[in-house]
């Protein structure tokens, strides 16, 4: 099942992206007004490590929204939400430097449960007799990390 394992290869992708844009944050615009003063020195000439930082995120950003997981199984819809936002939030000014943080924290935790559930899917339809009838996903590690 070939598929299964492009799909967990994707979600390991999506947690490197994650990992390579947390550094960014603390340089990027962190509200409105920092934005709107920055942007306007950008625009008179002058280039500022945040509006660097910010391209940066918005590039990266980018990158994981073309690169969703495929979620699956019962919180399916909620995760595949869950996911958007997080997405939304990366380099979106008016979002502060914690909560962008948390947004990469929840790309990460689903990028790990879509990989878990792509290894146990391929796992179990070879161990099935290349059937995935009766999978359940459980999750590896139910108390978190």
């Amino acid at each position: 099942m070939q598929d299964s394992l492009t799909q967990a290869k994707q979600a390991r992708d999506t947690a490197s992206i994650a990992d390579r844009a947390a550094p960014l944050v603390a340089e990027a615009y962190s509200g409105r007004l920092e934005s709107t003063f920055k942007n306007l020195a950008g625009g008179l000439g002058f280039t500022t490590d945040a509006k660097d930082a910010n391209d940066a995120l918005l590039r990266l950003q980018n990158q994981l929204a073309v690169k969703t997981p495929k979620f699956s199984g019962s919180t399916s819809n909620a995760d595949a939400t869950r996911y958007d936002k997080a997405v939304g939030d990366i380099a979106n000014p008016n979002v502060s430097g914690t909560e962008k943080l948390r947004a990469l924290k929840d790309i990460k935790d689903l990028a790990a449960k879509a990989d878990d559930y792509a290894r146990q899917e391929e796992n179990f339809y070879y161990s099935n007799n290349k059937s995935l009838k009766g999978f359940k996903y459980v999750p590896s590690n139910p108390f978190g990390q």
